[in-house]
């Protein structure tokens, strides 16, 4: 039974009752009705959408007519596509695939799709890891087939072509469909590893999708502005390429392929599963089965995946959105938006137009088509009856501008769809139903957290919290918040972590939580695998932004949508704000629950303080980006060039290691996130002189550098000859670097080197290695952390150390980072002010976005630079650093 102090701070009075209770790579399928000229203009934007996935090579194969186009090169498609000349393209079939290389090098045969033609004509891609690709490329060789690379997207493809070879020469299937059905069915016995893939028959011109454990979407639509409506079919790893061209989504899940022409598609099983029909109810699915799945009008804000004027990067654009990603969320948590807390005002009048209303929302929301959503926009904008009681809430809420503000996706829709109609705006009461019917489904969901947390705590059980990445640094601050709220151990743990230290010990009387923003990590996956094996009761409640995710639709008990929307750039921005923000919903709520913290007392006023807090947050967030911007603009250009730096956290140590992980990253500088007091135990000995440079490195930069300025000589006439020069700078590098025996680089001779070697500003030749080395801190508002701040910074800068402080105001912080000692009057301290909250768990969230901030400064600081002196391949991009991927689906 829940308590009275719980339900006040949970339940809300609502106006009507709920009807409804990788790394890396990306693949794309997409097939037009009639052949189109822009085809090759769509599949670039649509590569383009998947860059952050990966970017080592881009590749696409066009159809028109009989022709297929192969064009593929390494690189990534925002410099190879037009490079390659895709965006002339025509035709009607489009396979595509942007690598973020893990079998075979970044070279053109490695880059896919991959046409075959041993047995039979195939072309085809994949978005995933086969871990048996080495046999398997034995085994094809050993049957005649001639594989080019050592991709194992190339073996996949040869595979399902052998496969399809033997089920048609055999005689065993007449029908080119049924012949490849049966070739992907056997083909998934013979792959191990998890993966999503595209595959293309020529002669039919049919396509299929596999979901073999890696991310896959579908949707349907029509191409706009082509003479007449040409209907597609498109297949992406990227739900957000999909959403880019039509809202209407084909729920696809592991262990599913579709077979799919732009008018018509079928869903077929590949392994043995249990399925929900619509008619017959639970059923047992052999592969091969034919599967029922209707496409669904998607909800998700399709205006977040394109970047809109005034930025220039997806990082700036989304952290600029944490305001209102937050606020949203935080409106779910609380009360509902504006225009929802006035429409319940309007009582029994909003109450009979939200009936009348209802038949034609659910005709809406479950359109199984563009056409039939359409139509139902026509009945509600022609029912005279409905416009009338529309005109019937009282005029001081339709009136008022919040009423209309923050438009949702349907009533967005309409106002593009129907500029201008009189009616449109009724489709605002589609936003409010959809908006009413969330907050009930996130209520249902935090009230069975609840539920499931009671039970776990009172047997004596443990919250363990598996993710990777930004959702660990998440949790390891959300730790934090379930202390301090309601006295609860919630232990976040690592995939490895779990393996090393917790696989034989989390027991049925546990309760596991996972957080990811894709849902698709594979470490994370196959943990939960692992824990379901072993304790198949073991409750496994997930915090995902994408629904339809494997971990959403398939592996958990209970779900919690982040709702911060699509996240384009690879660096998590919003997505780890929501999660703070969802983890202190949930723990609000589970304090409510308990009465507060078992060991003391946290009584209702203050857990009512902790909700205003909350809805502080998101204008705390909006003052942070606009009172905080000189500050960090002058410390991103005091660091952007240091190799290295350690950000000292206070209490918080997941904000630390968050943005350390933002700078790494984006900045691709060496940056650590500890623990403050954890600095003097070790990590403090790189104060002073900085030995972590390789003097090899500095020898053979210096020897270039010299060489180079001789070579300007010679081309600039200078008298000095070459070949003296280069003897004489050949000598030089020698005396300062001698060479060192056994193959070792050479080392500085001697310790009076830097006073015998000076520059023409009488420094050492090594004198810069004794530059202060940059600390950044992080900490809350208490007395306590704000004293052991202080003591971190005086013991670190008189040993050479610089100080950058995130912190609310104090004057005695502010005198530590910004005074030198005694005697170094080239030291450097920035201190920069967080807007007032005098709460360490708010700081949590406005010190996490200057980090974020300062980290997009950087980059873009060193970006410049490095562009300025022509250095290629650098990899410094806020949206598509190199070597990471937004969502880990590998090993």
């Amino acid at each position: 039974m829940l308590s009275p102090l719980f339900r006040f701070l949970g339940r809300l009075p609502l106006p009507v009752p709920s009807v409804h209770p990788a790394l890396g790579c990306g693949v794309l399928g997409l097939v037009y009705l009639r052949r189109t000229v822009r085809l090759g203009e769509v599949a670039t934007r649509l590569l383009k959408i998947l860059e952050y996935r990966g970017y080592d090579s881009t590749g696409g194969a066009f159809q028109d007519g009989d022709r297929v186009t192969l064009l593929k090169s390494p690189g990534a498609p925002s410099e190879i596509c037009h490079t390659l000349g895709m965006p002339a393209q025509a035709g009607r079939i489009f396979c595509g695939q942007v690598r973020w290389a893990t079998f075979g090098a970044v070279d053109q045969q490695n880059a896919q799709p991959h046409e075959v033609r041993c047995k039979r004509h195939l072309y085809g891609a994949h978005n995933g890891n086969i871990s048996n690709s080495p046999q398997l490329k034995e085994w094809l060789t050993e049957r005649g087939h001639v594989v080019l690379s050592d991709n194992d997207g190339e073996m996949l493809v040869h595979v399902i072509e052998h496969n399809y070879d033997e089920e048609l020469a055999g005689g065993r299937h007449a029908n080119p469909e049924a012949a490849m059905r049966r070739a992907i069915v056997r083909a998934a016995e013979q792959v191990d590893g998890a993966y999503a893939a595209v595959i293309v028959l020529p002669e039919t011109g049919t396509s299929w999708a596999i979901k073999a454990g890696s991310s896959l979407y579908a949707g349907v639509g029509s191409l706009e502005g082509d003479g007449e409506p040409n209907p597609f079919f498109l297949a992406s790893s990227d739900l957000t390429a999909v959403l880019g061209q039509t809202r209407m989504i084909l729920p696809l899940r592991r262990g599913q392929f579709v077979e799919y022409r732009a008018d018509s598609y079928q869903v077929y099983a590949f392994e043995e599963m249990e399925w929900e029909d619509p008619q017959r109810g639970r059923v047992r699915l052999k592969p091969g089965d034919p599967v029922e799945v209707a496409p669904l009008f998607s909800r998700l804000r399709v205006d977040d995946i394109g970047l809109r004027p005034g930025f220039k990067w997806f990082m700036e654009q989304e952290i600029a959105d944490e305001v209102d990603s937050a606020r949203r969320l935080v409106r779910y948590l609380t009360n509902g938006s504006p225009r929802l807390q006035l429409f319940r005002q309007a009582g029994a009048s909003g109450r009979r137009v939200m009936s009348a209303v209802e038949e034609e929302l659910m005709a809406l929301t479950d359109a199984p088509s563009p056409d039939a959503l359409l139509k139902a926009c026509e009945r509600l904008f022609v029912d005279d009856a409905l416009w009338e009681l529309f005109g019937e809430l009282p005029p001081g809420i339709r009136e008022d501008e919040r009423f209309y503000s923050d438009a949702g996706p349907h009533l967005a829709w309409a106002r593009e769809r129907f500029p201008g109609h009189a009616r449109r705006d009724l489709l605002l009461l589609a936003d409010l139903y959809h908006e009413n019917d969330e907050i009930n489904e996130l209520t249902t969901q935090l009230y069975r957290f609840v539920d499931e947390a009671r039970r776990v705590l009172e047997q004596g059980g443990q919250i363990y919290a598996v993710c990777s990445g930004t959702s660990y640094n998440a949790a390891r601050t959300g730790a934090m918040f379930f202390n301090d709220l309601c006295g609860v151990k919630f232990v976040p743990l690592l995939p490895g972590e779990y393996r090393s230290q917790f696989n034989h010990s989390i027991t049925p009387q546990d309760l596991l939580v996972t957080i990811s923003q894709s849902g698709e990590t594979k470490d994370v996956i196959d943990v939960v695998d692992d824990l379901r094996a072993k304790a198949p009761q073991l409750k496994h409640i997930c915090l995902v932004n994408n629904l339809n995710s494997t971990l959403a639709q398939e592996k958990a008990d209970i779900v919690i949508p982040l709702r911060c929307g699509p996240e384009i750039a690879v660096p998590a921005t919003k997505s780890f704000i929501n999660q703070l923000t969802l983890l202190y919903g949930m723990a609000l709520y589970l304090a409510a629950a308990r009465g507060g913290r078992e060991r003391g007392t946290t009584g209702f006023d203050v857990l009512l303080s902790r909700r205003e807090r909350l809805e502080q947050i998101p204008d705390l967030l909006g003052r942070t980006l606009i009172e905080t911007a000189p500050a960090v603009e002058e410390a991103a250009r005091l660091l952007y060039q240091a190799p290295s730096l350690h950000i000292l956290a206070t209490r918080m140590w997941g904000v630390a290691r968050e943005g350390a992980l933002k700078i790494r990253e984006v900045v691709l500088n060496h940056s650590e996130g500890i623990e403050a007091t954890e600095f003097k135990h070790g990590p403090n000995t790189i104060l002073g002189l900085n030995t972590g440079f390789g003097l090899d490195q500095v020898r053979d930069f210096t020897a270039s550098l010299g060489h180079e300025l001789a070579r300007e000589l010679e081309r600039g006439g200078q008298s000095l000859e070459l070949p003296e020069l280069t003897r004489w700078l050949d000598e030089l590098v020698d005396r300062l670097f001698p060479p060192a025996g056994d193959g070792l680089p050479g080392a500085p001779r001697g310790a009076g080197l830097s006073t015998t070697a000076h520059r023409e500003d009488g420094q050492g030749v090594f004198d810069s290695l004794y530059r202060d080395y940059p600390l950044i801190y992080v900490t809350g508002p208490g007395k306590r952390d704000v004293e052991l701040t202080i003591t971190q910074i005086n013991t670190h800068k008189i040993r050479g150390a610089m100080s950058i402080v995130i912190a609310e105001e104090d004057e005695n912080l502010r005198r530590a980072a910004l005074e030198p000692p005694m005697g170094q009057s080239d030291y450097r301290g920035i201190f920069i002010p967080l807007p007032s909250s005098g709460d360490l768990i708010t700081t949590t969230f406005t010190s996490i976005l200057v980090l974020q901030r300062l980290a997009l400064r950087m980059c873009e600081l060193k970006m410049e630079l490095l562009d300025r002196l022509g250095v290629k391949d650098h990899g410094v991009h806020p949206d598509a650093p190199k070597n990471v991927s937004k969502s880990i689906t590998v090993d």
